[in-house]
């Protein structure tokens, strides 16, 4: 990647990020031209190969941008207490998910582009990214507080089954119907709060 494009105005950055998100979310890697991104964000194709050595580089400028944004987010809810109730961390995650996707609803569909997108050449990039959406999780592992479940294993197993059932979830409902965030996210409560009294003790 050039290091030029940083030295350009900060709403040119934008614009051309904001470009990329919106071709690549509305089609596959294979589909997406360079000739739709330069006609979306008013440029000459020339241009974006001047900053970027091709498309693959800025599909993956484009995706960890966004990773980028996600994570700063969830650290920052993770990281804001030094021990928590996970149930409870958990419900606040979930709740800035909601709030950033609906607020960024391109962003979604290319994180949902990173677990299927099928194209060989992008497997290996994709993996990194996998990794580096998973490591808020690990973090919220490592600062949770244990001491309210009944076994030894139960806080790792119910963090997997969380995620499992998230995953799952936002498979059911279509999340372009914005409105169908709000409905994933009290179902999503409603779960959680089923598996607090199944797998937590409250403590005297």
């Amino acid at each position: 990647m050039n290091k030029r494009f940083f030295d350009i105005p900060k709403v040119k950055q934008i614009n051309l990020f904001n470009a990329g998100c919106k071709i690549f979310a509305e089609n596959t890697y294979r589909n997406a031209s360079m000739s739709k991104v330069a006609f979306e964000a008013g440029i000459s194709k020339s241009l974006i190969f001047y900053y970027f050595q091709n498309k693959q580089e800025y599909y993956f400028f484009i995706l960890n941008e966004i990773v980028n944004q996600l994570n700063s987010q969830l650290s920052v809810v993770i990281s804001k207490q030094e021990k928590y109730d996970l149930f409870e961390k958990v419900i606040e995650i979930i709740e800035l998910k909601k709030n950033y996707f609906t607020n960024y609803n391109l962003h979604f569909k290319l994180i949902e582009r990173i677990y299927n997108e099928t194209d060989d050449n992008l497997i290996e990039g994709l993996q990194q990214l996998k990794i580096r959406l998973s490591q808020p999780y690990k973090e919220l592992i490592v600062s949770m507080d244990k001491t309210g479940f009944t076994a030894k294993d139960d806080a790792i197993n119910c963090i997997k089954i969380l995620l499992y059932c998230a995953e799952g979830m936002v498979y059911h409902y279509d999340l372009d119907d914005l409105r169908n965030w709000d409905v994933l996210v009290d179902e999503y409560k409603y779960i959680i709060k089923s598996m607090r009294n199944n797998y937590y003790k409250e403590l005297e």
